[in-house]
């Protein structure tokens, strides 16, 4: 779904199937709640993607969350709150590299956070985990 919000964006599947939700925001992307229960989030926008409020709920979430910014980073105006249960991926170096700052509500399973020359934040109120046993770097920041 190609999107432009400009004050927020919330979309809800756990109330149905808890399928999945996949948003191209065109411009920044202000999070209010997408929450896709069991199925996977994925947000990509040619902005920056920020949370309205930084308030210890998670912003974002699901099974496997995706996170794409081309301009302006992730969290960096407002830190993202997100609920991965399977892995959580980050990535600003397709665009202009810049910073990631994700707050986890709870286990943070970490797939790829890839900021190239940007800087990587992630907070958890419980564990930060690789979300495979392997030999793959899991983040990527200079």
């Amino acid at each position: 779904l190609d999107i432009s919000a400009t004050t927020e964006l919330s979309a809800d599947t756990v109330n149905g199937d808890n399928g999945d939700i996949l948003i191209d925001s065109i411009g920044d992307l202000p999070v209010g709640l997408i929450d896709a229960g069991t199925g996977n989030a994925t947000l990509a926008s040619t902005g920056d993607i920020d949370s309205l409020i930084d308030n210890d709920t998670a912003d974002v979430a699901g099974a496997t969350i995706t996170l794409v910014a081309a301009v302006g980073g992730i969290g960096f105006d407002s830190d993202l709150d997100v609920t991965a249960s399977t892995a959580l991926n980050a990535d600003t170096v397709s665009g202009d590299d810049g910073d990631i700052l994700l707050d986890s509500i709870g286990n943070l399973p970490v797939g790829l956070i890839d900021a190239g020359l940007g800087d990587v934040t992630l907070v958890s109120n419980a564990t930060i985990n690789d979300d495979a046993n392997d030999a793959v770097n899991d983040r990527v920041a200079d």
